[in-house]
């Protein structure tokens, strides 16, 4: 936990910047949570080219949703949201109309990881 799930068009981004955003998306998270880096996760799906609007309108969407831990302070879920949008933009020139990133919070209780169920914010250990 983030798991963060990257979604974009077909070839939108390279295989470097794959390895760019995920480091990115470990290395903020980690200095805004103070966090081991092994509980960062990400995943980077696609669609066909085509496939995405904005209202009625085809668009290049790319969209960023990183589920966390529940009981986070607002101001580290803003700063985190805020980090990410301007690394991504810096990384891939999306234009603010074609990208989307939220967070979704879940209970620890509610989400497991190597075989343990995941502990409350500030109880972290390196596994």
């Amino acid at each position: 936990m983030p798991l963060y799930t990257v979604t974009t068009p077909d070839g939108f981004l390279s295989a470097e910047q794959r390895d760019v955003i995920a480091a990115e998306l470990t290395r903020i998270y980690t200095t805004i949570n103070q966090v081991p880096a092994n509980f960062v996760h990400s995943i980077f799906l696609t669609y066909p080219r085509g496939h995405a609007y904005v209202a009625a309108n085809p668009s290049p969407i790319a969209s960023i949703i990183g589920t966390i831990r529940g009981g986070r302070a607002p101001e580290q879920k803003t700063r985190l949201i805020k980090a990410i949008w301007t690394m991504f933009q810096d990384n891939t020139s999306v234009s603010d109309s074609d990208l989307s990133v939220a967070l979704q919070e879940i209970p620890p209780s509610q989400a497991m990881e190597n075989g343990v169920i995941m502990p409350e914010v500030g109880h972290e250990q390196a596994r």
